[in-house]
């Protein structure tokens, strides 16, 4: 049993991967001064344009700015996507001050910024924190986030980096918990299964 899961596992990942070669990028977004602006980051396979799309349409609908940056391939270290994150960040704060005199600081003040992570977005979003402390104001939000590991990384970890760092007990998780410990920012944390959310 668990050698067929594996492999529909792998198959299914793959057949993700080639699906978004093929989709064009949403576009990302700007930060809106006059709304709450929800930055959404993916999990591992994901893609801006597959992430979670009746959240982002239920969000929009609701009023809120939707902002979907591409963090990179998750294959790659995870540090590597928070850098990708925090440079959007920038670059989108660099168009909101240019445009309406505003910072991501004046909205964190305001209540009008939250991230939220689904999966390893959520360790990306928590990991932004650690390697730049000045976002740690934001509010984030983790839905389904292997914060003590998983063990389908197990699966993927000979050739992803993000896996090998999501295996439970790994030294990169063991540095993001206790980060967390000492600067805690997770205003909301939606685990799967029961309350168990080494299964995502």
């Amino acid at each position: 049993m668990g050698i067929v899961f594996e492999a529909v596992w792998v198959i299914w990942f793959h057949l993700l991967i080639l699906s978004n070669i093929v989709i064009p990028l949403v576009p990302q977004g700007q930060l809106d001064p006059h709304k709450t602006n929800v930055v959404l980051v993916y999990g591992y396979t994901g893609r801006p344009n597959t992430f979670l799309t009746g959240l982002r349409s239920n969000l929009a609908a609701d009023g809120h700015n939707v902002l979907v940056p591409d963090v990179g391939w998750t294959v790659h270290n995870i540090d590597l996507h928070a850098e990708n994150l925090h440079r959007f960040l920038k670059n989108a704060e660099t168009h909101l001050y240019f445009s309406h005199h505003r910072t991501i600081p004046d909205l964190i003040q305001e209540k009008k910024v939250v991230l939220i992570g689904h999966s390893m977005g959520g360790l990306i979003i928590a990991d932004l924190g650690r390697l730049h402390p000045e976002w740690q104001e934001i509010p984030l939000v983790t839905m389904g986030t292997p914060l003590r590991g998983t063990p389908l990384a197990y699966t993927e970890s000979w050739f992803s980096k993000a896996c090998k760092e999501m295996e439970p007990d790994s030294e990169w998780l063991e540095t993001l918990e206790k980060d967390l410990r000492d600067h805690p920012r997770i205003a909301l944390q939606i685990r799967a299964w029961h309350g168990v959310d080494e299964l995502v």
